[in-house]
């Protein structure tokens, strides 16, 4: 239906106008449709970070999307987390 795009339109736009030059997001390493979406928005995976659901290790992909431009890789640098 086009809601998660406009949606994400509108988390960018939000993101600009209050002066951010990246947004960060976490997506959990199995959701394959919510990676392919990030993708196509223009996220690209920097890093991971790991925590625990009840008594299971859960991992997520660490992805940074530029807002103005090409990324600054130096701003990627540590960019693995562990929560």
């Amino acid at each position: 239906t086009g809601l998660a795009d406009a949606l994400f339109d509108a988390a960018r736009a939000a993101a600009r106008a209050r002066g951010a030059r990246r947004l960060w997001l976490c997506v959990w390493a199995r959701n394959a449709r919510a990676r392919r979406f990030y993708a196509r928005q223009g996220a690209a995976p920097v890093g991971t970070a790991t925590f625990r659901m009840g008594d299971e290790r859960q991992h997520d992909l660490v992805l940074a999307l530029p807002l103005d431009g090409p990324a600054d890789d130096r701003a990627h640098e540590g960019a693995r987390a562990t929560r």
